[in-house]
């Protein structure tokens, strides 16, 4: 990964990303900002997330009339809720699922 999680919880196959850290992680009044999901176990639309394709994802979200965005690094955005990230060769590797806010 390489990169700062200061602002993260991290479970198994599972990163908590927050609004409020510091050096040794997030502060008790941060506020969820987006769970990072890794794990073969996770479901996404009736099958499990790492056995999706990039083709096989836009597809299904064209089908289900689900609005989304391919963005330019070949992921794919659904606006304010979710973006799935893929492997070279199309396979699902995370989906990063964000939080609303009021």
């Amino acid at each position: 990964m390489g990169e700062n999680l200061n602002d993260a919880l991290m479970f198994q196959g599972l990163i908590c990303e927050f609004d409020k850290y510091d050096n040794r992680g997030p502060l008790p009044d941060g506020r969820l900002n987006c769970i990072i999901v890794r794990r073969r176990d996770a479901i996404l639309l009736d099958r499990p997330l790492l056995d999706w394709t990039r083709d096989e994802i836009l597809a299904r979200l064209k089908s289900d009339g689900i609005a989304f965005e391919v963005t330019p690094y070949g992921g794919v955005d659904i606006p304010k809720k979710l973006q799935l990230f893929f492997a070279d060769d199309g396979a699902a590797e995370e989906a990063s699922i964000w939080v609303p806010r009021n």
